[in-house]
């Protein structure tokens, strides 16, 4: 499943980009899970980097 890290935040899973994040342990309580995760919508390294830099986390 997890093939490829580019940084702490992201991952590749058949050959899709995705942005992960933990929600901060103050906010747990307005969320169902432990963790955010959302497709970048790219194959390509170079836009997950940029999409994943430009998240407004």
């Amino acid at each position: 499943m997890l093939t490829t890290k580019l940084n702490s935040y992201t991952f590749n899973k058949n050959g899709i980009w995705y942005f992960s994040r933990r929600v901060p342990a103050d906010l747990r309580r307005h969320y169902r899970t432990n963790r955010i995760a959302y497709s970048l919508r790219t194959k390509s390294v170079r836009d997950a980097r940029i999409r994943a830099m430009s998240t407004a986390w």
